[in-house]
């Protein structure tokens, strides 16, 4: 007897995306799977967003379950994935953005993956290509990651240049929901939440395929500009060091969910929870560079309490000492990052 496949969901979130909905709206579309829910969601854009989707949507003919959802008000990333995943009715959940574009093979191939893992809790993630706002191509594979456990996630968490798992590519079963409950509204990095989750369970799956292209822009959620001042520098350091502690703030409620339910135990539990409420204290130290005046950044990044690398404590008590030094590192960087999409 042949056993009768899954529904998954494939749920498509936009926001001001007026410009590369239609490209990521076409991929969801374009999805090979089937049984396959749909889900269209625009938290509540100003521009064309919205129309352009539900323009597609109703010329959609085809096997999917498709449903479009506008929010009248703006709810954030965390609030907005909450409210999907109570519209989701998928065994597993497929993720995309709205200036994102999923192949046509990506929910089967995530599917098949799933399957044949046994169907476990958890996030299963492929490999991705970049993309630039004309939908040209780096021809990029990017790394996986080395190791699926929780410490190893968390120093994802803290480091943007550890690899790891891209919520671009990202999808979860939904208990990493019903388990540990909503999002915080404010959560930017959901991909560093979820996945967090997902090792608590036990169970992070690397597709060696890559299934997204994934455009990086200028300026986005996860992305900003190079800042041109050491004023703007720090209002983004600040700002993501915020972010930074929030993502940890949630995985150690995360933590007590997982102890009191027995998927880890008590005795990993307090060595992981030593080992965030560490990095909270960095973050903490470290924002203080960033708010202080000069006097303040210099003794901060001085201190015997700052853990960090002699290179980037250098590289720190110089830019603190020679503010002007950012401009000029600004116009290097856009320079390089010119040349390498030149090449």
């Amino acid at each position: 007897m042949i056993e009768e496949r899954p529904l998954v969901t494939f749920l498509l979130f936009s926001y001001m995306q007026e410009q590369y909905i239609r490209e990521a709206v076409n991929g969801a579309l374009s999805q090979t799977y089937s049984p396959l829910q749909i889900i269209l969601s625009d938290d509540c854009s100003s521009d064309r967003t919205f129309q352009i989707i539900k323009d597609m949507a109703s010329d959609y003919v085809g096997p999917h379950d498709l449903v479009v959802n506008r929010e009248q008000v703006n709810l954030g990333l965390g609030g907005h994935i909450n409210k999907m995943m109570r519209l989701a009715k998928g065994e597993l959940i497929v993720v995309a953005a709205g200036d994102d574009i999923s192949v046509p093979a990506r929910t089967s191939e995530i599917a098949n993956a799933w399957i044949s893992d046994g169907k476990k809790s958890g996030s299963l993630y492929s490999n991705y290509l970049e993309i630039d706002s004309e939908s040209k191509s780096r021809d990029r594979r990017l790394a996986r990651l080395e190791y699926h456990d929780c410490l190893a996630l968390l120093r994802h968490a803290i480091d943007p240049r550890w690899p790891g798992l891209y919520g671009c590519a990202h999808a979860w079963t939904p208990d990493v929901f019903s388990v540990f409950g909503d999002l915080p509204p404010s959560t930017i990095y959901e991909d560093k939440v979820i996945s967090f989750r997902s090792a608590l369970f036990g169970q992070i799956t690397h597709i060696d395929l890559a299934l997204v292209k994934y455009r990086v822009l200028p300026k986005s959620l996860s992305h900003d500009q190079n800042p041109h001042s050491f004023s703007s520098w720090q209002q983004l350091a600040v700002r993501n060091w915020n972010r930074r502690m929030d993502v940890l703030t949630t995985n150690l409620c995360d933590l007590e969910v997982a102890v009191s339910k027995g998927f880890i135990t008590i005795e990993l539990g307090k060595e992981i929870k030593k080992f965030i409420n560490f990095q909270i204290e960095q973050c903490h130290l470290r924002k203080d560079y960033f708010e202080g005046n000069y006097l303040r950044r210099i003794v901060t990044i001085t201190s015997s309490h700052v853990h960090m690398a002699f290179s980037e404590r250098a590289k720190w008590l110089i830019l603190g000492m020679f503010p002007w030094v950012v401009s000029l590192r600004s116009k290097a960087m856009r320079c390089v990052t010119l040349q390498s999409w030149r090449q």
